[in-house]
């Protein structure tokens, strides 16, 4: 079993869609520092959504319109826009 040692470096990172719904003194109590991500613009949306539906193996015919899909998932995290592509493009969908 390993230790801790004194001299040893340890990070822990949280993670949250709605840090304002935690309690401000417990979160600054227990964490040194804290990053703000905001979630993406529409241009990276766009991006995002095209990077995960290629990465699936689908070719996009030029009439699909990614546009709707980064308008639509304004305030959503890119984590949401892999889940949904794995959900909804599978094997027998795309076959």
């Amino acid at each position: 079993m390993k230790f801790i040692n004194p001299e040893d470096r340890i990070a822990f990172i949280g993670c949250s869609t709605h840090p304002y719904d935690g309690n401000v003194k417990d979160i600054k109590n227990f964490f040194d520092k804290k990053f703000y991500f905001p979630f993406q613009n529409y241009a990276t949306r766009k991006l995002l959504f095209k990077h995960f539906i290629e990465e699936k193996g689908v070719i996009l015919p030029e009439n699909f319109s990614l546009n709707t899909l980064a308008h639509m998932t304004d305030g959503y995290s890119a984590g949401s826009f892999k889940i949904a592509c794995d959900k909804v493009l599978t094997k027998r969908r795309i076959e």
